[in-house]
Parts: structure tokens; sequence; C-alpha cells
């Protein structure tokens, strides 16, 4: 996926975290994703969580945003979408 921005975000008020953050400035998307050292404990609540908290930030305001999910397995990292 290209994009022009990656990162980690949080807010000074502390009820704003996302592990990572991948942004295409040029297509206006983002892509929130929450990382966990097991798969399990990615819940629908928990997706659900992130994307009330990836809405709060005002800087994705008009940004189209996508969800995913990253988690370790034996083969290292894999991220969903």
């Amino acid at each position: 996926m290209p994009f022009t921005r990656i990162g980690k975000y949080w807010n000074r008020k502390g009820d704003v975290d996302i592990d990572v953050m991948i942004l295409n400035d040029n297509s206006r998307e983002a892509y929130i994703f929450e990382v966990k050292m097991d798969r399990r404990k990615i819940t629908t609540k928990v997706m659900k969580g992130l994307f009330e908290k990836a809405v709060k930030i005002p800087e994705l305001q008009g940004y189209k945003i996508n969800l995913g999910k990253a988690f370790l397995t034996a083969n290292g990292l894999k991220i969903e979408m």
C-alpha cells in the first residue's frame, strides 16, 4: 500500500492510542492497526473501539479509515485488513 506517513498516534488526554497508523495524504486514506501478541485478543469489541478512537483524531477528518489487525506468528508479524 502506498503511504506518505507512518507511525503511532496518541493524544495528550490519553484516550486515543493507535498502535500503527499509515496515511496516504494523496488519496486521503488512513490505515489504522491494532497490534497484539495473540490474535485471539483482537476481538470485534477491540476493533470497534479502534474505529471509535480513529474518528476522534482531528487530522483524519475527510480521510477514508481502513481498519486492520496485526499479530505475531511463528513466521513473524502477520497483518490482516
